[in-house]
């Protein structure tokens, strides 16, 4: 089953134009994409839905979260930026995140293309990796 998470602390919903963070997630047998804003860590983004899921897990060195901390309940697919152009359709997942040394999956992206074009978004695609 795949499921979007849009409602993160400063992101309602994708209606304004420019970028945001994005951290790609499956837990529970769902399929999330996480969205934050252009400022916020990934730990962050993805420490808050964990925390408001219910969802264990530990910090690694720094502020980072263990990704191997999921007890087999949770995954990070991927991570990176999305520019976003509600307007004319369009959503792009790029970049990557420093801190993790992963970027963005093409597979996840796929998963869930169905969701973002009943979201209004025909023009889904991303970096290449």
């Amino acid at each position: 089953m795949i499921r979007s998470h849009l409602k993160l602390p400063g992101i309602e919903k994708l209606t304004d134009s420019g970028f945001c963070k994005v951290v790609q997630l499956g837990a529970d047998g769902l399929d999330y994409i996480l969205f934050g804003n252009e400022c916020d860590y990934h730990a962050s983004i993805l420490g808050f839905f964990l925390s408001s899921s219910d969802l264990s897990f530990n910090y690694g060195p720094g502020l980072e979260i263990d990704l191997s901390s999921g007890d087999g309940r949770w995954n990070v697919y991927g991570m990176g930026k999305l520019i976003i152009r509600p307007d004319s359709g369009m959503i792009y997942f790029t970049g990557d995140s420093t801190d993790y040394g992963t970027g963005i999956d093409r597979d996840h992206v796929e998963r869930m293309k169905s969701v973002l074009e009943s979201a209004g978004y025909t023009d889904v695609s991303c970096s290449s990796r």
